[in-house]
């Protein structure tokens, strides 16, 4: 798994470098501002970003930047008398703020409901996927079957019962018949 850490305090990611590496095994990247963070994140993914005490800009608007154009768990680490009123403005965002001074348990639940929230969108994604591959099949399919009525004259009933027939006799799914039958008859 992989951890960004941006902050520009030694001192705090050597902190929370400890966490994150007594939570699992992650591979820890360091940015030390908002610049750097946002050139890393154009060349590869993380599965948690903790952002905290970074001086090019706020940590708020780079968190919300991050929530908006990629899917990474954002923990942000705000001063506590701050820490509630930006929670308010970036949970809409996904983004888990937590006050200063940090606590190790505290930061230690953070990443474990990021995740638990990215094994979540992990499923979502097979989830997704295989919907679309259905959507496609289906697609497939009944082309095919218009395909089989125009050129053979066949019913749509009959050009079902014809594709799961073959595709039963032949061992093969719905989907390959039906390219089959669109190589053949269309042009």
């Amino acid at each position: 798994m992989e951890a960004l850490i941006v902050t520009g305090s030694d001192k705090s990611f050597s902190v929370i470098a400890d966490v994150v590496r007594a939570t699992g095994s992650y591979n820890i990247v360091r940015a030390n501002s908002g610049v750097a963070s946002r050139r890393i994140f154009s060349v590869r993914d993380f599965d948690v970003a903790i952002v905290s005490g970074i001086a090019d800009e706020s940590g708020k608007d780079l968190a919300s930047f991050l929530a908006e154009s990629c899917t990474t768990g954002i923990i942000l680490i705000e001063d506590s008398f701050t820490c509630e009123e930006v929670a308010e403005k970036l949970s809409e965002q996904g983004v888990i703020v937590l006050p200063k001074p940090l606590s190790r348990s505290l930061l230690v639940i953070a990443i474990r409901m990021v995740e638990a929230a990215n094994a979540r969108m992990q499923k979502l994604r097979r989830a997704n996927v295989d919907l679309s591959r259905e959507v496609e099949d289906m697609r497939l399919i009944n082309r095919a079957k218009y395909v089989l009525i125009e050129s053979l004259g066949y019913t749509e009933s009959r050009a079902h019962r014809f594709i799961e027939k073959r595709a039963m006799d032949e061992r093969k799914t719905k989907r390959e018949i039906a390219l089959e039958i669109l190589k053949t008859y269309e042009i």
